[in-house]
């Protein structure tokens, strides 16, 4: 039947077949039930809808049968109940388009129950519509996309789910119950409140992305969650994600990019970002135990592949990029990381370092007392996490041996001890946090510094305890003992413990005390100078007592732990401090008319300050941490080192320094500043803290040297790395055994017309929040990693590079990424250079680039992804090779023409290589291997009129289709272009349509072996008249008579029909029609018209030959290479036919021949045969026989010349009548005579 429509009301079935029946549809099935089958007997049962199926409950329902849809599966009641296409019972429902309803788009449920989808699925209602579901045993296969309300995709108990494109849920994205299997190809997001990127619960497993082509997960409170609320070891939920996984929500108490709770296992191939790291839950008798881990907190794989986090039951596994080597040993017994000697120390026992660690976590020691042998190691334990401890021992000990660093830091703590031991280097806490908290009566020894930041920051909290801190304390407040917050001249001398203020206060806190290493009396002695074995009672009498220009340096060796209030400076000295162990700190919190102008240490007029042995040089100021002019100074790397200037810049040289920094550096206005030919070495990072232009390294002078560990602009809109108007140099960040990172709120490295040749070299990524890198004129830029702009303004890039008057290289050995990729522009000595993919996320083809290039040029050895954007644009005189694949809105564009795919030049300058030029100096070249290819073909805009009565022309104008390639890239083609793409039409353009032929049909559009169709063709029947004195209705065409001197036009298209042409009336129509499928043109030929049919509506053929006349593009031909010929289309055999007298108007544009039937015609022009060679008449004459006469129908046919050669030979000779005859067929006795004549 055409099309089944019942009423929509309950009990309405489009088609309902019961017992095995079958039922074959050609149009749409609509109802309260688009179909449905059910009954005794059903699993014979079939239902085949050409069309859509739509219904109010259920699009399609089979209870055990088998339904196929060529369209869509709709239900529109929109509530918690209805479904696009519901299986039951081990049924089987294909959909070749979508799926949508409200509960569920495709619901699958029971044993061999079966959805296949080959569209998208969608599942609409608020709170509880699900794209895709399949339970009981059933399975669903989605190749789109699976949206829902509630779940994008769920699989419930031993169940299965397989999703081609990208899942979005609200609670879940993708859901996978007891023993349930999920498989997702791209990306999966859980957008709601409480979203949850994937969940895979008692036993279920979720795969997400492969290998090959990496996804990305990302939930609101958490990315990834595996597991259930029991311990099931026997039935592991499973997790495995081939990319990053992110939870978006700022709120401190959820945010965790991974969660497992009990038997859970979760892989990441990617990285894992959130407020929160990593999460485990894990059921006790009664209770439950929740564990939170941070970054650092891991032990490795077997194979070392991965980094693995676990709590005992559950399990993360996140991949490792470098292999990792022993940090440190208990005995014999080496451990890659802290965490896991951690694990595995027993009490009395000794962790010994072999290597300095910076530990992304807090180290938790309970129930044990333990050593750390520093080894002359440093190790920097940092907790960032919200509520986060640096150091928590709890009824333990930990107490330190040999020379080294302890430095502890957590958002909340840096020490927490409760009924412990405590021994630490230095002591930090973030904003607003305690430094040191004992409790329960812990004993902690702090050897060097307490800091805490923020208004509400303290240094220490000590309840029925005991603290002695060697150092200062730096917090806006200083000691808490009981209730109450005590300053710093609070404490009083204790002759007990000399050298020492005590805090206590009987009353709040009896059994509680708090020592301060004193800063002597006058009188004591602070420091020696070793060269005279004088004590001295301050430093500052010291360096008063050193001479200036001395020729030989002095030391002076520190003797207990020093604290300077006003700052320090030196000033035509040479000097070598040592600390002796000990911890020297200066402090300067005035402003520039203050002491020191307000300066840390300053250190002018050829000054050499040299910083020796082990121990802490803390600097503090409100206006510069380090000045130095025309002086030299350096630290050991026994010595730690941090310099803050609150307000100023961190370090500033002024005139030929050499500055050696072994810590960090930090600056408000800048980390450093550099002004004249000065060598500065800073091993650790130097940031930027405060507002406006704040630039972490900054040179605005000529000729300056710079090493950093890493630059970083922590707030305001700084550069990372900044290299003025008028500054030149070299600056170094990492290294390739220490790789290191620049971070800038502006740019991440900007270098404006520098006065000379300059290079910035960064081992480690690049990261601006304008651009990535902004270079002009005398830079070279090198950085090994990725520069990425986070920008979201269209104006911004990864790397933005303008050589204008001085040359300038690029070298970047990683990848780009920005909202475009990279502008290049002006003189370079060699080509800038892009080892990796380059990508752009911009939304506009006009305003933004994958990569550009004028004047300059661009090399990339990787892939150019810019989806909605320009891929490749290579602008006046610029070369862009492209190694990889160009994904892209607009493929190319070369000077101002934009080039598609495959709209390549015919050869290539570059071996190997496509070439797209704009005119001889301007190329953008892509490698041949990387050419995409045509995956995919979607209907884009339906055509303007899918309604017709029979015997109308079909129409296909507002037809647009999108191409999918390989590379992911997409292309719009509208039908009048169908032809330059090689898109065919099913029925074509033009084609006259039936109702038995075509009603309720689509029009297939296929292009490189994959199909689209449109929505179904409605044709209907002429009417029959009758009734009403109405009459009958004009049949359409053009009325033909058989008087004769008939005309028809239209289409660029004249027909002449002579007398006697027709013996009867007929009405004849011109329509233009399509290249359709197996329709090819002879080879090397060209089409210079459209292709057109011309039908009749009575049979036959002419009495007399009709005379057709056709327009051409005579702009399209050279008419001395090509001849001009109408032809027309023989379907049986599937090639072009040549007419009968045919004649060209060139000057009109105009070629016509003679027709006995009608068909579809088109002008095409072939290459004509090469010329022979002028034959040279012999020395004697030749009696020529007279020629034979040339029979009159030959004149025009395509082979008269080869027949006249014939009749000249005496081979052939006619008719008696005088005719040829020469489309008459010949026997074989005809062609025996033909051919021993011609022997």
């Amino acid at each position: 039947m055409s099309s089944a429509k019942a009423n929509t009301g309950e009990g309405g079935i489009g088609a309902y077949v019961t017992g095995a029946g079958k039922i074959d549809i050609y149009g749409d099935a609509e109802g309260y039930f688009g179909v449905n089958i059910a009954g005794e007997g059903i699993s014979l049962s079939s239902v085949t809808v050409k069309g859509d199926a739509r219904g109010i409950l259920y699009g399609t329902y089979t209870h055990a049968g088998k339904i196929d849809v060529d369209g869509n599966s709709v239900s529109y009641m929109n509530n918690t109940t209805d479904c696009g296409a519901y299986a039951v019972s081990g049924g089987v429902i294909t959909i070749a388009g979508d799926a949508r309803g409200g509960d569920y788009g495709a619901m699958a449920d029971g044993i061999n129950s079966q959805v296949k989808v080959g569209g998208n699925v969608e599942g609409t209602e608020d709170g509880s519509g699900s794209g895709a579901a399949a339970v009981g045993g059933g399975r669903v296969e989605i190749t789109g996309d699976a949206t829902g309300k509630r779940c994008g995709v769920y699989a419930g108990e031993n169940s299965s789910a397989a999703v081609g494109g990208v899942v979005d849920g609200g609670t879940y994205g993708a859901q996978a119950g007891q023993g349930a299997e999920i498989t997702v190809m791209k990306n999966v997001t859980a957008s709601g409140a409480e979203g949850i990127g994937v969940y895979a619960a008692a036993g279920g497993s979720i795969t997400v992305g492969t290998a090959l082509e990496a996804a990305q997960v990302q939930g609101v409170l958490y990315g990834a969650y595996a597991g259930s609320n029991s311990r099931n070891p026997e039935n592991v939920s499973k997790v495995h994600i081939f990319g990053d996984v992110e939870a978006t929500t700022n709120d401190e108490q959820n945010g965790f990019g991974a969660y497992v709770e009990n038997d859970g296992e979760i892989t990441i191939e990617g990285s894992v970002f959130g407020v929160n790291y990593l999460k485990f839950k894990t059921a006790l008798t009664g209770d439950s135990l929740t564990t939170v881990r941070t970054r650092g907190e891991h032990e490795y794989t077997e194979d070392l592949a991965y980094r693995l986090y676990t709590d005992d039951v559950g399990k993360i596994r996140i991949k490792e990029n470098i292999v990792p080597q022993p940090v440190c040993e208990i005995g014999e017994q080496a451990y890659l990381t802290l965490y896991g000697a951690l694990r595995n120390v027993e009490s009395g026992e000794t962790v010994t370092l072999l290597s300095d660690i910076g530990y992304a976590g807090g180290v938790d020691i309970r129930d044990k007392d333990i050593t750390f042998d520093l080894n002359n190691h440093t190790v920097n334990v940092d907790n960032p996490s919200p509520s986060g401890t640096g150091l928590k021992v709890t009824n333990g000990g930990l107490a330190l041996n040999g020379s080294g660093t302890l430095h502890v830091c957590g958002s909340s703590y840096g020490v927490y001890a409760s009924s412990a031991t405590v021994s630490v280097t230095n002591a930090e806490a973030g904003e607003n946090g305690i430094g040191v908290y004992a409790a329960d009566g812990s004993t902690v020894d702090i050897a060097g510094n307490i800091t805490a930041y923020g208004a509400s920051g303290g240094g220490i909290s000590c309840i029925n305890s005991e603290v002695t801190i060697d150092g200062s304390i730096v917090a806006e407040r200083y000691i808490k003992i009981g209730e109450g917050w005590r300053n710093e001249n609070d404490g009083s001398p204790d002759p007990a413990k000399p050298g020492y203020v005590k805090y206590s206060f009987p009353g709040e806190d009896e059994t509680a005390a708090v020592w301060v290493k004193d800063t002597p009396a006058p009188g004591g002695n602070v420091c020696e100078i070793v060269e005279t074995g004088v004590e001295y009672p301050t430093l500052d009498a010291a360096l008063a007592a050193v001479p200036e220009q001395n020729t030989d340096a002095v030391t002076i060796k520190l003797l207990s732990h020093i604290t300077d209030d006003d700052g320090i400076a030196i000033s035509r000295k040479k000097i070598a401090l040592d600390l002796n162990g000990k911890t020297l700190a200066i402090n300067n919190s005035a402003g520039t008319s203050g002491p020191n102008s307000g300066k840390g240490l300053d250190i002018q007029l050829l000054s050499e300050v040299n910083i020796i042995g082990t121990g802490n040089l803390h600097i503090a100021s409100r206006m510069a941490g380090l000045s130095v002019n025309e002086s030299d100074f350096t630290t050991s790397e026994e010595t730690t080192v941090s310099i803050t200037s609150a307000e100023n810049v961190g370090v500033h040289a002024d005139t030929e320094c050499n500055i050696v920094i072994n810590g960090n550096v930090t600056g408000a206005a800048a980390g450093i500043y550099a002004s004249y030919r000065n060598n500065i070495s800073v091993s650790g990072t130097v940031t930027a803290t405060g507002n406006g232009a704040n630039h972490a390294v900054n040179i605005n002078y000529p000729e300056n040297t710079v090493y950093v560990g890493s630059a970083v602009v922590s707030s305001g809109m700084g550069t990372g790395v900044y290299i003025g108007e008028s500054g030149s140099g070299s600056v170094t960040v990492g290294s390739p055994e220490s790789p290191g990172q620049v971070v800038g709120k502006g740019h991440g490295i900007w270098t404006r017309l520098v006065v000379d040749p300059s290079t910035v070299t960064v081992y480690g990524n690049v990261t601006g929040a304008s651009n990535g890198i902004d270079v002009a004129d005398g830079c070279d830029i090198t950085v090994y990693g990725n520069v990425i702009s986070t920008s979201s303004t269209a104006d911004s890039y990864g790397v933005d590079g303008f050589f204008n008057s001085v040359a300038g290289n690029i070298f970047i050995d990683g990848e780009v990424e920005g909202v475009n990729g990279i502008r290049i522009h002006g003189a370079q000595s060699e080509a800038t250079v892009v080892t990796g993919n380059v990508t752009a996320s911009g939304t506009s083809v006009d305003d933004n680039t994958g990569v550009r290039a004028s004047y300059a040029k661009l090399y990339l050895g990787g892939n150019v992804r810019a989806i909605n954007c320009t891929g490749a644009y290579s602008a006046e005189q610029s070369e862009i090779t492209v190694d990889g694949t160009i994904s892209a809105a607009s493929y190319i564009k070369v000077k101002y023409d934009n080039k598609a795919v495959g709209n390549n030049d015919a050869s290539s300058t570059k071996s190997g290589y496509l070439q797209y030029s704009g005119d001889d100096a301007t190329f953008v070249w892509v490698k041949e291997a990387a050419a995409p290819t045509i995956t995919g073909i979607a209907i884009k805009t339906q055509p303007a009129d899918l309604t017709y009565a029979e015997g109308e022309a079909l129409d296909l104008s507002g037809l647009v289709v999108t191409l999918t390639y390989s590379d992911e890239a997409t292309l719009e083609v509208g039908y009048e272009d169908f032809i330059y793409m090689g898109i065919t039409a099913d029925p074509a353009h033009g084609t006259r349509l039936s109702v038995a032929e075509h009603h309720n049909k689509p029009v297939r559009v296929t292009c490189s072996g994959q199909t689209a169709a449109t929505d179904n063709l409605t044709v209907t029947a002429a009417s029959s008249g009758g009734g009403g004195g109405g009459g009958n209705p004009t049949p359409p065409g053009t009325l033909v008579t058989s008087s004769g001197n008939n005309n028809v036009s239209g289409n660029g298209v004249t027909l002449s029909f002579p007398a006697g042409a027709v013996e009867n009336d007929v009405r004849v129509q011109i329509r233009e029609a399509g290249l359709s499928s197996g329709m090819t043109l002879p080879d090397d030929s060209q089409l210079l018209s459209r292709i057109v049919e011309i039908v009749k509506n009575k049979s036959g053929d002419f009495s007399q030959p009709v005379t057709i006349t056709m327009d051409f593009d005579k702009s399209k031909v050279d008419p001395d290479q090509y001849e001009i010929k109408i032809c027309y289309f023989d379907e049986e055999t599937g090639e072009w036919v040549e007419l009968d007298s045919i004649e060209v108007n060139l000057d009109a544009g105009t070629v016509s021949g003679q027709v006995s039937h009608f068909t579809k015609f088109a002008v095409i022009a072939t290459p004509k045969a090469m010329q022979p060679e002028p034959v040279i008449p012999p020395a004697d004459p030749v009696v020529q026989a007279p020629a034979a006469e040339e029979p009159p129908d030959i004149s025009g046919h395509w082979a008269r010349d080869s027949i006249v050669k014939l009749i000249d030979a005496v081979v052939i000779s006619g008719y008696p009548d005088g005719s040829f005859q020469p489309d008459k067929s010949v026997s074989r006795a005809e062609f025996t005579v033909m051919l021993v004549k011609a022997l």
